[in-house]
């Protein structure tokens, strides 16, 4: 445990405070705030030491987590600002500052353990990896599964989403130059949404009727149009398809049964057999 001080001048700056996992505040007089450095310094050593001296307060850290540490939470991060500045992500450049001191602050104040950080530094290459792996077997199809979040907790359902045809835009943002130009998604279009009509109808059936899998009750919120990284750069029939919405709390108990999980990857099972036979005839 560390405790990090300003100095008495100008106390801590954002940046500095973007890297700790807590903030303490000392409890002073309303007319008289101001508290020097080094009577800061005497109460929180004073209130730490009352506290471990206390009979009560012994700390044991379970056996089966071990919290990251800070050099590697740093080097995570640094993946992520890196994967995140080759896609051009921080914009305006007078706003990075600011956006890398609420990452830090994001990540730091999670207490993430070294299994959640090496899964995350492994999803930061995946992402970026993905499209590369997919384009190397051109007899594929690409399904990337996702799980929403988002609407204030209320938004559920699923939905599936296919390449933007060239001059269409990204769901939800108007029209942009780029729009026009043509990405090598834009050339499995018609293959794509075979692929997502598939995909899409078999999880509402799988998930919704017990006849074939179960009843779930899930929303369909529709096949629909985007600009996904993993959706542009393919060159095979690819879709991305949402799960539901793990920011729901009733949704996310249903997303986090093995029982909705397995009918959910049937369903996506038998989604590539019926495309596939659409194709091929057989």
């Amino acid at each position: 445990v560390a405790f990090l001080f300003g100095s008495e001048a100008s106390g801590l700056s954002n940046n500095e405070i973007s890297y700790a996992n807590y903030t303490m505040q000392i409890p002073t007089n309303p007319d008289f705030k101001s508290l020097n450095l080094s009577h800061s310094v005497i109460i929180i050593a004073q209130t730490v030491a009352s506290i471990v001296k206390l009979k009560g307060s012994k700390y044991s850290k379970s056996k089966k987590i071990s919290i990251a540490n800070k050099k590697e939470i740093h080097a995570m991060i640094n993946l992520c600002v890196k994967k995140l500045e080759e896609k051009n992500f921080f914009k305006p450049l007078e706003k990075r500052p600011i956006m890398l001191e609420n990452l830090r602050s994001i990540f730091y104040k999670m207490e993430l353990s070294e299994k959640e950080t090496r899964i995350l530094s492994s999803v930061f290459v995946s992402l970026a990896n993905r499209v590369r792996i997919a384009n190397k077997y051109p007899d594929a199809v690409f399904i990337s599964i996702h799980f929403n979040s988002g609407g204030n907790g209320k938004a559920n359902g699923i939905e599936t989403f296919t390449i933007s045809p060239v001059g269409v835009p990204h769901m939800g943002r108007g029209v942009q130059q780029r729009d026009f130009r043509v990405v090598p998604g834009n050339r499995t279009d018609s293959a794509s949404i075979a692929l997502a009509t598939a995909a899409h109808s078999r999880a509402l059936l799988y998930l919704n009727n017990p006849k074939w899998g179960a009843n779930y009750q899930i929303e369909d919120r529709g096949i629909k149009r985007a600009r996904f990284n993993v959706l542009t750069g393919i060159r095979i029939p690819a879709i991305l398809l949402e799960g539901g919405f793990i920011s729901n709390r009733i949704e996310a108990r249903k997303v986090h049964s093995i029982s909705y999980q397995k009918t959910l990857a049937a369903a996506i099972v038998r989604a590539v057999s019926v495309y596939r036979k659409s194709i091929v005839g057989r």
